[in-house]
């Protein structure tokens, strides 16, 4: 599409990130940053553990590999539920005060609130640990000694390291340690949200690199380049058909952008005492296109106070936040 747009307008786009995607028909001459550019320091060092372990193995898996709990540190997972199982473990291990959690059961009002606690601690140089899902990976800017990360498709670890050390500021390598967490049934975690193709692709390349299962950040750009060369160039991962029907006009058939799995519900979550105003406002009011203006403005408000939620949560009624 960008392509298209500057060839049609001589328009001209630079496009920036911390992991780079693999660009079909674009010349090398157009790269403008040096090859296997990095950050001028090692703010961090990867450690990938071979074995699996269950969610209940956490805190053993972070004594035994020598986690500073002295410093802060983050915990990333792949799920919701496993994320809250996490926050419970480290609960009954270091101070209650000093533990947050963020993930997509959260309202938009909430994230505000922890994220805006998270920086002041950080401003304040306090211990903190954040318990969370993927939704620190970018547009954060959360920075942590050490991380923990659920295995992941490449790009995703990449950009959670990103939150290690992420200024540099300290003196010593900051610790990305990442394992491979399963359920009981021993189907990874990571499958239950990123596509067999990736992990597996991930889990290859890693192996075949770096078999000791240590490496710095000054490997990510080679590391990048080999993921993608595995995964497109190599036909792992085909082309998605949206652009070829986009051209022939096809917009029926266009693909869903995201798979669901499971239908999503809309939650609401009476969390304050502001909630019940906006809704009853909403719900009484006579609206018209002479008030439309107010009513999307009330609207915006009560989806800060909204989650989405599977269905089958709901039926079951066992969701816990």
């Amino acid at each position: 599409m960008l392509s298209f747009l500057s060839e049609k307008y001589q328009t001209f786009f630079i496009l920036m990130t911390a992991t780079q995607p693999f660009f079909q028909n674009v010349s090398k001459n157009n790269e403008l940053a040096p090859p296997n550019v990095t950050f001028p320091q090692n703010r961090h060092n990867y450690r990938i553990l071979p074995d699996k372990y269950e969610i209940n193995d956490l805190l053993n898996i972070l004594f035994d590999n020598d986690i500073p709990f002295e410093k802060s540190g983050a915990i990333v997972l792949n799920t919701k539920k496993t994320a809250i199982e996490a926050y419970n473990l480290l609960s009954s291990f270091v101070e209650a005060d000093n533990i947050f959690f963020l993930s997509g059961w959260l309202t938009p009002k909430s994230k505000k609130r922890v994220l805006k606690e998270l920086k002041q601690a950080e401003k304040n140089n306090e211990l903190r640990y954040l318990v969370t899902t993927q939704v620190v990976e970018a547009g954060v800017d959360l920075d942590f000694n050490w991380v923990f990360r659920d295995f992941s498709p490449l790009d995703s670890l990449i950009q959670v390291a990103g939150r290690c050390n992420r200024h540099g500021l300290d003196n010593d390598s900051g610790i990305v340690l990442i394992a491979e967490l399963q359920s009981k049934n021993k189907r990874g975690y990571g499958s239950y949200v990123y596509n067999r193709t990736l992990l597996d692709s991930t889990h290859q390349i890693l192996n075949k690199m770096f078999p000791e299962g240590t490496f710095s950040e000054q490997h990510i750009p080679e590391l990048i380049s080999e993921y993608y060369q595995e995964i497109i160039l190599n036909r792992k991962v085909t082309p998605s058909l949206l652009l070829s029907l986009l051209k022939k006009g096809e917009w029926e058939n266009l693909p869903p952008l995201f798979k669901e799995e499971h239908r999503q519900v809309t939650l609401y979550v009476e969390e304050d005492e502001e909630f019940m105003p906006i809704l009853n406002c909403l719900l009484e009011n006579e609206w018209t296109l002479e008030n439309r203006h107010e009513q999307k403005r009330l609207f915006n408000q009560l989806q800060q106070y909204a989650i989405s939620v599977p269905h089958y949560i709901l039926e079951k009624d066992c969701l816990s936040v």
